[in-house]
């Protein structure tokens, strides 16, 4: 044991947890493959981490509109609200004023009309959406409407409620 301390330089009860370990007969699924050679247990479970394919889809969908509607604004208000909620970085208003040399309050006030803007525009562009769920909406009594599409007043979002 005391060669096997130097060795590995471990303490005592580490090579004790190692023994113990070696005496359970433990074996890990990823020892085992499939008659291909290649393929291994964990293959067959999903990764958690992984992103759902149908939410990427949705998630650029609703970028690439957002991006369509952004053409409209002025350029300043559209590079200042590209550069806040687009871009990977998020930066303060702090790093935005010092790229468009002006106060962090006015960065504040322009994204704010800015968002105003986007979302008076969408409203008038998904005026037909309200119809479809204020019809939902009264239909709701009678049977389940669980996939009505809203657009909140208070977030540039689109969804299914």
């Amino acid at each position: 044991d005391d060669v096997l301390k130097e060795k590995l330089d471990i303490g005592a009860s580490r090579l004790n947890t190692i023994k113990q370990g070696l005496k359970s007969n433990t074996v890990m699924l990823e020892d085992f493959t499939f008659d291909d050679g290649e393929s291994h247990w964990s293959d067959l479970f999903a990764d958690e981490n992984a992103d759902n394919p149908q939410e990427a889809a949705d998630s650029q969908d609703v970028r690439a509109y957002l991006v369509r509607q952004m053409e409209s604004l002025p350029p300043r208000t559209k590079d200042m609200l590209t550069m806040m909620f687009l871009s990977e970085t998020r930066p303060t208003l702090h790093d935005m004023s010092m790229v468009f040399g002006v106060s962090k309050e006015r960065c504040r006030q322009v994204c704010m009309r800015g968002l105003q803007l986007l979302r008076n525009q969408m409203r008038s562009s998904w005026d037909h959406i309200e119809h479809v769920e204020v019809f939902a909406t009264s239909a709701s009594a009678t049977a389940s409407c669980e996939d009505t599409l809203f657009f909140p007043a208070d977030q540039l979002s689109v969804g299914v409620a």
